[in-house]
């Protein structure tokens, strides 16, 4: 019976962190484009727990962290005259 208790609230606290956890990864990834929410989103899609319109959020959001991260990363115009 003890063992049964101990097992119910490990299982319980290992829930509640991962939850905590998705949470987190969602205020990541959809909040500004950035490493760390490429990072959250690529974590919310491989876990595959998320709905289908989940992922497309995920997904859509990931892809517009690496666009604005090539475009902020390349060389502008500008300084290619100079």
């Amino acid at each position: 019976m003890r063992f049964t208790i101990v097992l119910l609230i490990g299982l319980a606290a290992f829930s509640f962190s991962a939850r905590a956890d998705n949470a987190a990864d969602w205020e990541f990834c959809t909040g500004a484009s950035s490493p760390s929410s490429i990072g959250a989103c690529t974590r919310i899609i491989q876990r595959g727990e998320s709905s289908v319109f989940d992922l497309s959020v995920a997904y859509n959001n990931r892809g517009l962290g690496i666009a604005m991260a090539a475009t902020t990363t390349a060389p502008s115009p500008i300084s290619i005259r100079h």
